[in-house]
Parts: structure tokens; sequence; C-alpha cells
């Protein structure tokens, strides 16, 4: 009986702990990386944004809703990621100001890169609209909606995406 007893709390306490895992799993944020990107004559860094939720398709979605479905896709050989690219963006009501974002998912998080016209990395340190690009995928978050039109167009490209 003793160690029945035992062994149902133990039990309860390796549950505990995988619960307390999985909170800590869908614990949302936003942080920026750098991210090395090798290009055929200079290798350079790019600020990443991660923005981490629970669906990591978000990201994707703010975008799909604001300006349609991504203008090209980029799947390198070298390390099996599918890159969405949308091109002559204009993030903000304010300016007329063209960007260029190219957006990327894991399981836990999803990846943002954005340039501008010159293709300045927006998300340095010492960009004027780092944190109004910031502001823009944190109040997107609140708003995304679940959108069947972005599932349809993403499962065709996955599956007819050719790896360059």
């Amino acid at each position: 009986m003793k160690y029945l007893i035992i062994l149902v709390l133990f039990s309860f306490f390796l549950i505990s702990c995988k619960a307390t895992h999985n909170v800590q799993y869908f614990k949302s944020g936003i942080e920026i990386h750098p991210e090395l990107k090798v290009a055929a004559a200079d290798s350079s860094y790019a600020k990443e944004l991660r923005i981490l939720n629970k669906n990591p398709y978000y990201t994707m979605m703010i975008l799909f809703e604001d300006y349609g479905r991504w203008d090209k896709e980029l799947a390198p050989k070298e390390n099996y990621k599918l890159f969405f690219v949308w091109q002559n963006v204009k993030l903000f009501e304010n300016s007329t100001e063209l960007y260029t974002v190219v957006t990327d998912l894991t399981d836990l998080y999803s990846s943002v890169w954005v340039f501008d016209a010159n293709k300045k990395d927006c998300l340095a340190d010492t960009s004027p609209i780092k944190k109004a690009i910031i502001n823009y995928f944190a109040k997107g978050m609140k708003r995304v909606s679940i959108n069947d039109d972005f599932f349809t167009a993403y499962r065709f490209t996955n599956q007819n995406i050719v790896r360059e």
C-alpha cells in the first residue's frame, strides 16, 4: 500500500511537470535575433523578429489579411525552409514608403524580416521604424482571425514547391 501511494504521488508529480512545460511552450512573446544571411557575393547579418505564439501561422495571416497572398516563395535546398515574400508593402498608413517583408515559421515561432526599398534592414538597432514594425505585428496578433483562404493558399504552395 505504501508503494502504491508513492507511485500515485510520483505520477502526479510527472503530470504536473508536463503541464508546466506546455504552458511555457505556448507563452507568447516577441524577440529580435541576429540572423546570418548569405548572398552570392557577401554574407551579412539581418535582424530577425521572432514571434512566439501558440499559432505560428498568425504572422503570415496578418500579412495575408492586410496585403493578400504573398508575391513569391523562396525554398533553398540547403536548409529546407520555406520563405514567403511580400513585396512593395505599405506597412504604415502615415507613410508612402514601401517595404519587402519575408516570413518563415517553425513549430514554436514565426520569423519576420523587413527591408526598405534600398534593401536596408528595418529591424536593425539603428532603424527609426523598428518599434513601429514590432507594434504592427503585436497589434495584428490581437486582431488576426483564422482564414480558410490563407490555409488553402498555404497548402497549395507547400504541395507544389520546387526547391532551387
